[in-house]
């Protein structure tokens, strides 16, 4: 069922050894780096819970029933692709400053000055935010570079 899947289990997940053997019982392994992982496995009960991640259910169920149920049906935590809103308390903050670069600084010029207009306040960020995410302002930050 779980051949030739990989799969990280965050340290406060319930039960985690049971889930380390059941992964391992029916052909899955379990890796110690959320990058080499194709599931990252959580509590779905806590805000902490890592973007991108699944429910522990999504183990149980696929242990009631046999087969690998749908991803989609047990995603918890923030999407990555979200934009984070301010006050949120779903995701940690983090506690240090990331400095800026010289790209970064023209990639946010260019980013603010190529607006409609249509965006006020901090949906420009928001939106910028996304682009980031999803990789299209690094293209397009790549593309502008000699």
């Amino acid at each position: 069922m779980f051949t030739s899947k990989k799969f990280f289990l965050v340290q406060r997940v319930p039960f985690r050894a049971s889930f380390i053997d059941t992964i391992e019982q029916h052909g899955g392994r379990v890796v110690r780096i959320e990058a080499q992982a194709d599931y990252i496995i959580a509590d779905h009960l806590r805000k902490d819970a890592p973007p991108g991640s699944i429910s522990y259910k999504f183990i149980e169920e696929a242990r009631r029933t046999g087969v690998l149920p749908e991803v989609d049906a047990y995603r918890t935590g923030e999407q990555s692709s979200t934009v984070r809103l301010a006050g949120s308390t779903s995701t940690a903050n983090k506690s240090t400053r990331t400095p800026f670069t010289a790209a970064d600084d023209l990639l946010l010029w260019r980013w603010i000055t190529s607006g409609t207009g249509s965006e006020r306040g901090n949906e420009i960020y928001k939106g910028l935010a996304l682009k980031v995410s999803e990789g299209q302002a690094g293209e397009s930050q790549q593309a502008d570079r000699p």
